[in-house]
Parts: C-alpha cells; sequence; structure tokens
C-alpha cells in the first residue's frame, strides 16, 4: 500500500496529467475454469483497430482481468493458458464510461485448441449506477438529422428539446433542454466535453458547434454522476476519431433544395403574422475526414474538414413585413486534426484540436423584431489538449490531460432604410424592436489541468475494489466589450394600439457603454471514487469531491469614450439636472480579489448496483449524489463587474416632436440601475442540487434492454438578484389595471376585469441589489421514465423511452414585492417520448426511422402594465395573469426517417445513397407561442388583420422537407 501512495505522489507531482476516462472505456471480467474455480496467471489480450498494438493483461489470484481505459472501439479478447483451450471473443464494444463485463470459462485442451465466440456486446452495466445513454458510430451515420449534437439529444431518453429541428430548421443554435426536468431554469449547470476537453460555456451552453464527422461516439449522462462529476445537470462528451494502421476514411455531403419541401402554414396562422413560417431556403454539408498510419504500431494521424451552410425564413420576420426576410443564415466550419503514438508498449500519448468558426448574418430574427435589428455574428472557437493514458503496473492507472478552450465571438449592427445605425428602438404594446442592435463582442479563454489515476485493490476486506482519484484546476477568463456608436440609447415608445410603431416617444433609456468588463475565475476540485465489488453481485460506488471556487476582477478603466460614463460614474448631471453619486469620479475601478468564494464544498455520491440475476440480466441500481454549482466567470461579469451594462430610464420630452431622441429631452426619472449598485451578500451560499435515482434493468435475451426508474432532483437555495432599496413595505399605493383577457381586446366576454397592483409613492429610490441565495428559492422535479434499447440483431434495432415530469419553483424566486408575488408558484407537468431505429432490409438497403413526441411546453399568461412605479425597473410591469401550467404550447408530433442504399465497392471501400424525409406527415405544430396578451395587426396581401398576441404563434415547425446525400468510406 505504500508503495502504491509513493506512485500516486509521484504521479501527481509529476506535472501535465489530466482527466480520467474523458474518452475512455472499461472491460473487466472473471476467468474460470469448468468446474467454477477461478483461473490465476491466464493471459488476456485485447486488440482493435482503435488500439495501437495490443494490450496484455493476466487475471489475478482472483481470476480477475481488467481493461481499465481502452480507446472506443470494437474488440478482440483472447484467453490463453498453457494446457486449455484458447478461447476468442469477436465484436466486443467499448463505449465511454461503460464497464463491459466479460466472463469466461476455460475447459481443458482438446483436439480444439482454439474457441471463437462472436460476443454480444453487454447491455447492462453492472457496476456504474450513472443514467448515461450512448450513441455510436453507426448510429450517428445513420440517423436522418441536421448533424449536430443537440439533434442526439433530441432522441435520448431523459432529455426534452424545445425547439425541434426539422431538416437542418434548428441547426446552428443551441435550443433550451431539460434533463429529468432540470435545466431551463438560469442556474441550471452542464458540462459539455469534446474528447474529454471541457467546452461548457458559461453554465449551461456549449462552446461551439463540433464536427459531427469527426465523432467516434457519443455520450449522454443525465443523472447520478460519480465524483469525478463537479456540477449537477446533463454531462456529455464526445470522442474525436483516431487513425489506424490502415488508411481509411470518407466523405459526406446532403443537399436541400427549397423545393424539396411542402407548405404548412394555415390561413389562421396566416393571419396571426406567421408570415411563410419556418422554411428552409438553403441546405449543404459537404464533410470529409482521413486517417491512417505515420508509422505502423506506432504514430497515427486523422483530420477532418466540415463546412455546412444553411438558411431558412423566420416565422413572423421581419416584424413589419412577415415573410420577406432577410432570412436566418449559419455557416459553420470545422477543421480536426488527431495525432495519437504509442511511445513504449504501456504508454501512449495523444494530441488533437478542433478549430471552428460560426457566421450567422442576421442573428435574433424573430416575429418582434425589424429587419435592422438583428445583428452579424461571427466567431471562432478551438478546443485541444494532449492526453497521456499509461499502465504504470497492472493494478495502477494514469489518464492525463492538457487542455485549452476558448472563442473569439465578434457582433456588428446594421443600418437602417436610411443608410444610418439608427438608435435602438422598443415599442411597448406589441414589443417590437427597430433600430441598430448594440454592437459587442465576448472573447473567453478556459486553460484546464487534471490528473487522474485508478488502483485497483483485490480482495481487500473481503471485496474487489477500484480506486479513482482526481484533481482538476481550471483558470478561465471572459472579456465583455459592448462598443460604440448608438448603443447607449434606447428610445421607448407607447404608440396606441393600430397606429403604426414608434410614433409615440415615452421613455428613453441611456446606458453606461461603451465599456471593457473583465472577469475571472480559478477551479481547482479533487474527487476520490471507490467502487467495491461485493461476492460479484453487488457493487458500491462510494465518493466524494471537493471543490474550491474563486471569481475575481483586475483593475479596470472606464472607457472615454462612452457618452454617459460622468453621469454613471463621476457625479456629472444630465440636462434635467438629475445626478447619481460620484461612486468613481477618477474612472478607475478597483479590483475586486473576490468577487464569490467558494473555498470548500464537500460533494458525497453513493451508489449501488445489485445484479439480482447474478448473471447481468437484472440490475437495481441506487443513487444519491450531491451537486454545487459552478459560477463561472459570467457570474461577475452579468452581477458585480463595475462596467457590467448600467441603465436609467427617464420620460421622454420629445421637444421638437421629430420623434428623435436629443440630450435636451430628459424628462423625470423613472428608474435607474447604477453601476456600482449591486454587492454581494455576506456568506453567500453556493445553489446544492440532490440528486436522487431508481432504476431497474433488465436484460431480455441478448439484445434487448428494458430500463424503468425514477429520478428526484431538489435544488436549495438558487442565486438571486434582490432589489433591496425597494423594499415591499415602500409598496403601499394600490393600482387598478385592467385585465382584458386572452383575446386582448376590452369589452369582450373573456374579460377578467381589474386587478390590484401596488406601487411606490413619491420618488423612487435609486435601485441597489443585492446577490442572495436565500432559504425559499428551491426548486424539485420528479421523474417516471421507461426506456428499450434492442441492440442490432436479426438485421434491425431499436431505441424508444417515455419519461414524464413534475416540477415546483417559483417563477422569479423569491417574491421581493407584492406584483412579483401575484401566480409566483410554478406546479405543472409534461411528458416527452422517442423512438427511433435500424432496419437492414435486402437488396443492401438500410431504413432509419425516428419518431419524436412531446407535450407542448407549459405556459402562463401575462399582461404588461405601464404607470406602476416601482413595479418593475423598467417603464413597463408584466404581471402573471394565469400561472404558469395554466396552459401548453401545442403537442408536438414528427416522424422522420432515412431510406439508404448501400453499394459494397470491395471489402474495404463501400458507397452510401441516402433519401431523408423530415416531418413527413407535414405537421405545423406551433412550438413556442407568445404569453402576452394584447393585439397585434398583420398585413397579407394588402388586407389588414388585427388578431390577439396571446397564443399567437413564435415558431411554427418547418414543413416536410426532403433531403438527398452520398457518403463515401474506405
Amino acid at each position: 500500500m505504500s508503495r502504491f501512495i509513493c506512485k500516486l505522489a509521484l504521479t501527481f507531482i509529476s506535472g501535465g496529467l489530466l482527466l480520467a476516462q474523458g474518452n475512455r472505456g472499461s472491460i473487466t471480467g472473471v476467468v474460470t475454469d469448468s468446474s467454477g474455480a477461478v483461473m490465476p496467471n491466464v493471459t488476456v489480450i485485447a486488440s482493435s483497430p482503435a488500439l495501437i498494438g495490443d494490450e496484455v493483461q493476466t487475471t489475478s489470484a482472483e481470476g480477475l482481468y481488467r481493461f481499465p481505459a481502452l480507446p472506443v472501439g470494437t474488440y478482440r479478447l483472447s484467453y490463453s493458458m498453457q494446457g486449455f483451450a484458447k478461447i476468442v471473443r469477436e465484436g466486443v464494444a467499448v463505449q465511454v464510461g461503460f464497464a463491459d463485463e466479460i466472463n469466461v470459462s476455460l475447459s481443458v485442451a482438446t483436439q480444439t485448441q482454439e474457441v471463437v465466440v462472436s460476443a454480444e456486446t453487454p447491455l447492462i452495466d453492472p457496476e456504474n449506477t450513472n443514467i448515461q445513454n450512448t450513441v455510436s458510430r453507426a448510429q450517428l451515420t445513420n440517423l436522418a438529422n441536421s448533424r449536430d449534437i443537440w439533434s442526439v439529444m433530441g432522441i435520448t431518453a431523459g432529455m426534452n428539446i424545445q425547439s425541434l429541428d426539422v431538416g437542418g430548421s434548428a441547426a446552428g443554435t443551441q435550443p433550451t433542454y431539460t434533463a429529468y426536468g432540470y435545466g431551463a431554469q438560469s442556474f441550471a449547470q452542464t458540462r459539455v466535453q469534446l474528447d474529454g476537453v471541457n467546452t461548457t460555456e458559461g453554465r449551461n451552453g456549449a462552446g461551439f458547434y463540433w464536427d459531427y464527422g469527426a465523432l467516434q461516439e457519443f455520450t449522454v449522462s443525465t443523472a447520478a454522476n460519480d465524483a469525478s462529476m463537479p456540477v449537477p445537470g446533463v454531462f456529455t462528451n464526445a470522442v474525436v476519431k483516431s487513425g489506424g494502421n490502415q488508411f481509411h476514411g470518407g466523405f459526406y455531403y446532403d443537399y436541400e433544395n427549397p423545393n424539396f419541401q411542402g407548405h404548412n402554414i394555415s390561413a389562421a396562422q396566416l393571419h396571426e403574422g406567421a408570415g411563410t413560417g419556418t422554411r428552409i431556403t438553403q441546405y449543404q454539408d459537404p464533410n470529409g475526414d482521413i486517417g491512417g498510419p505515420i508509422k505502423h504500431d506506432r504514430v497515427w494521424f486523422y483530420v477532418s474538414l466540415r463546412d455546412q451552410a444553411l438558411g431558412n425564413t423566420v416565422t413572423g420576420f421581419p416584424a413589419n413585413n412577415p415573410g420577406t426576410g432577410p432570412n436566418f443564415e449559419t455557416h459553420l466550419q470545422n477543421i480536426t486534426y488527431k495525432i495519437s503514438t504509442q511511445l513504449s508498449k504501456n504508454h501512449r500519448i495523444s494530441q488533437f484540436l478542433q478549430w471552428g468558426r460560426k457566421n450567422q448574418p442576421y442573428r435574433n430574427a424573430a416575429s418582434n423584431y425589424y429587419a435592422d435589428a438583428v445583428y452579424n455574428q461571427n466567431s471562432f472557437s478551438w478546443a485541444g489538449n494532449i492526453q497521456y493514458d499509461g499502465i504504470i503496473t497492472p493494478k495502477f492507472f494514469v489518464t492525463a490531460r492538457i487542455a485549452s478552450f476558448g472563442y473569439n465571438w465578434m457582433n456588428t449592427a446594421y443600418a437602417g432604410p436610411d443608410g444610418h445605425i439608427d438608435y435602438r428602438q422598443q415599442e411597448l404594446q406589441d414589443t417590437n424592436l427597430a433600430g441598430g442592435y448594440p454592437p459587442y463582442r465576448y472573447d473567453r479563454r478556459r486553460y484546464q489541468y487534471e490528473p487522474t489515476a485508478s488502483y485497483f485493490l483485490d480482495d481487500f476486506l473481503k471485496a474487489s475494489h477500484q480506486l479513482k482519484f482526481g484533481y482538476i484546476f481550471e483558470h478561465e477568463f471572459y472579456d465583455n466589450e459592448q462598443y460604440p456608436p448608438l448603443n447607449a440609447v434606447l428610445e421607448i415608445y407607447n404608440s396606441p394600439a393600430g397606429s403604426p410603431d414608434f410614433t409615440t416617444p415615452y421613455e428613453v433609456s441611456i446606458y453606461n457603454t461603451p465599456s471593457v468588463a473583465l472577469d475571472y475565475m480559478n477551479h481547482a476540485g479533487a474527487y476520490i471514487q471507490d467502487q467495491i465489488r461485493i461476492k460479484r453481485r453487488i457493487t458500491l460506488n462510494v465518493g466524494a469531491r471537493w471543490d474550491f471556487y474563486r471569481s475575481y476582477e483586475p483593475a479596470e478603466k472606464v472607457r472615454s469614450d462612452a457618452p454617459y460614463a460622468g453621469f454613471f460614474y463621476a457625479g456629472q448631471p444630465l440636462s434635467n439636472g438629475y445626478s447619481l453619486p460620484a461612486t468613481n469620479p477618477t474612472f478607475q475601478i478597483s479590483a475586486k480579489p473576490d468577487v464569490l468564494r467558494y473555498p470548500f464544498l464537500i460533494s458525497p455520491r453513493l451508489g449501488v448496483a445489485i445484479d439480482v440475476s447474478g448473471n447481468q440480466k437484472t440490475v437495481v441500481k441506487l443513487d444519491w449524489g450531491r451537486f454545487y454549482s459552478n459560477p463561472a466567470p459570467d457570474w461577475g461579469s452579468n452581477y458585480i463587474n463595475a462596467l457590467q451594462t448600467a441603465t436609467a430610464t427617464f420620460r421622454w420630452n420629445d421637444i421638437n416632436k421629430d420623434g428623435v431622441f436629443q440630450n435636451n429631452e430628459f424628462g423625470s426619472v423613472v428608474s435607474v440601475s447604477s453601476p456600482a449598485s449591486v454587492t454581494v451578500a455576506p456568506h453567500i451560499k453556493d445553489p446544492v442540487d440532490d440528486n436522487v435515482s431508481g432504476f431497474v434493468e433488465h436484460e431480455i435475451g441478448n439484445s434487448w434492454m428494458v430500463r424503468a426508474g425514477i429520478v428526484y432532483q431538489y435544488v436549495h437555495h438558487n442565486w438571486q438578484e434582490i432589489n433591496t432599496a425597494w423594499t415591499s413595505s415602500l409598496y403601499t399605493k394600490a393600482y387598478q389595471v385592467f385585465d382584458p383577457g386572452p383575446d386582448g381586446v376590452k369589452g369582450t366576454s373573456d374579460d377578467v376585469g381589474y386587478q390590484t397592483l401596488y406601487g411606490i409613492p413619491g420618488t423612487l429610490p435609486n435601485i441597489t441589489y443585492q446577490m442572495q441565495t436565500p432559504s425559499g428559492n428551491n426548486a424539485s422535479y420528479m421523474n417516471y421514465e421507461i426506456s428499450v434499447n434492442k441492440h442490432l440483431s436479426s438485421k434491425w434495432m431499436v431505441i424508444g423511452s417515455f419519461y414524464w415530469t413534475n416540477q415546483h419553483y417559483l417563477l422569479n424566486g423569491i417574491a421581493t414585492n407584492p406584483d412579483v408575488a401575484i401566480n409566483n408558484y410554478v406546479k405543472d407537468n409534461y411528458w416527452t417520448s422517442h423512438v427511433s431505429g435500424t432496419y437492414h432490409a435486402p437488396w443492401g438497403i438500410l431504413i432509419s426511422p425516428i419518431a419524436r413526441m412531446q407535450q407542448g411546453q407549459p405556459m402562463d399568461r401575462v399582461v404588461t402594465v405601464t404607470g406602476v412605479p416601482g413595479a418593475s425597473t423598467t417603464s413597463s410591469f408584466s404581471y402573471v395573469a394565469q400561472p404558469y401550467g395554466s396552459y401548453h404550447s401545442q403537442n408536438i408530433y414528427i416522424f422522420d426517417t432515412r431510406l439508404e442504399k448501400q453499394i459494397h465497392i470491395s471489402e474495404r471501400m463501400q458507397l452510401g445513397l441516402f433519401f431523408d424525409a423530415f416531418n413527413i406527415f407535414n405537421t405545423n405544430a406551433e412550438q413556442t407561442q407568445s404569453s402576452t396578451t394584447g393585439t397585434k395587426s398583420v398585413t397579407v396581401s394588402g388586407v389588414s388583420y388585427t388578431y390577439p398576441l396571446f397564443l399567437s404563434p413564435v415558431t411554427v415547425l418547418s414543413p416536410r422537407i426532403f433531403r438527398l446525400g452520398v457518403k463515401f468510406s474506405f
């Protein structure tokens, strides 16, 4: 044991070692003789096209063998010992994070010296208790989708994607998703890894768009992650392909023509501003790769290139003339390479880099945007690592990686009809926006260092132990730059219903931009996990992790070209005489060494897997874990940084009646958010998620696996930004506001009548915020799931799932005034189901259908009012007239399929010609519908229609569309 501790210490000190199992799987098992007695000293050899050279192990005194860190691929296992017939198991599939258990029995040698068995890959992992779904390379290749990770998550058990893709209609965007209910809230957590590199953007997004064609395998862990996972929520990990001892590669190309699609917008939707709906205007996706040996059994290479271009119309865009464009376009490009080297028999090293570019020239196009209100996004992203895998001794294994991830994201504004970039304009009544989008740039960098190791203790305290150790250090910074020239002013209009937009000046908001805000975060963490195998039928997964988060900000400077810098920082009055205290009269911002500091977060994890049948056919899995939240550097940038975007809103005295704001037209103050107005509560907690799950997994025959169980998540004391100046006790004046009901028209049969709101009489205090974690700001999610997984046998495979979730949370956190408290409590449920599969028909034809079904998203109904001082920090306030869950958007049922003809040119060369059909039944379900009460007008073929805004279509599913494609592999 002392030798192990010394080796472990040397491993951690040596540097350059990194994340365990980020792109590896494992094979373990026991070798016995025909009487059932365990056999030591049996030679076990693992070989695979994915493995440089062979890996050799010898069974222990207990008959155990293990390959704990194998690259993803298909393996051949051979078992040999003098005097016994050699057994060969072929076709063993290794997946990321999945423990294949292959037990064999050797018989005394006869004339038959070798027995070859085509192995059925285990469907049930009898050791790990996490809820993981793996998509193989074959499934990634055969499924008809937009070839991104969100399309795959959209058919993953336990996942709900709120905006479903139809033939590429949502490609190039990151739709909102949940896992067992959790994820839609603003502080939800995820971890997104590419070949083990953390590419998470902030707390809950993916940092860039991966090259789908370069992925060997994709896994999604939705619950019950062990101590190696630092945060709650979804853990996604993709493995990049590698080279081989033979040259291999391929080319993929698919194409859609606008004429390949139908029409699904009804007359009712057309008269509700849907325009042409979401129609594909262009789609093509060329993707090619090649890999092979630089030196056989020593050095491999892999290279991939992708250039995807797509476009679609946007429902109701532009707001003033729906359906007239410009179209929403996306251009995604990727370059990937990977080098793999076998340094010696037990030591491997690899290095990869993936670069990506995303260009969306009309980002943010929506039904309430004018054509000049969008912006041009042009961003560049990358992720790369150097990884080492070593077998130090037969019981001591090391996986190590140093990595980097980052992006430069630039956005520019568009000119209006007059050729100039105009002030930003907002219409209160119908929420329309026009004018130049505030230009900005985001730059992010993350540097990772993570050593991990596994050590095996056989027959220790009458059990077998696999000890996993890990350490992580991440340094991350976020650069948020807001640019001139006109992003410092927002003109707000309150034009009467039926009149043109932007004709009645109402208020003006000014900002402290342009600005450059820098935020940093260091994250250190360590974990230990013991996987304890008791009598081969019970496995305990006992672990704990420690995490330390520290967010901080350097000394910064206010930009001299910010037109209202003197007002926000130096106490200079505006033309109306209003001024703020001089918080930074020299325009210098002091450093904040500890914006947020969590030095000692301890997260226990406990799971048990019970092999009820004793043959891995029926396994019960129970798990409990505690997960703390990752604040990310965005936390400081969004809330605490003195250079974050701050605003002041005033009545607009349009003196010269030209409808264009001048600096002498400031009226009375409405609300002010000072850049120095946010503090952090002393001893602020870190939000925590307690995750409990229980599942039964049962294998039917050698190809079917059924899984059923529950997942319960309880989130405690979420972060909340609280206005400490406008306390509830100040709301003493009652205001009667009228609710015209769902149709938005006063005087009709569905009128609800007057609602009492409360405001603050007199002059409003200047706003001061404090970030808190109030005890009552909690959320809970109860989920029930059943899923089936049939591996490929008898020429077909299928994966299907159904889950139902019930959620309870506070829509706006702890209510800080009586208006926010109205219908603030959320209690609702929804269901989600997916089925996908592949059938190998005669004559080399593959049929791969996908059915996606889910209940519409829960909705509330809101009424927007003005003239209630203190109800909101902006000029208008939207209160919840009917609680969340009173309505649901429309249920969605989509059926897609692929038909592919495979042509075998030679033993290694194959050509595939395929035809995809999306939304075959041409449903026009409205994925998202407006929750705003009111009316809006639209002109269709010269005729004006006025319609209720509530439940009007915001996003309509794309119509039926066909795709043609070809793929070639060798």
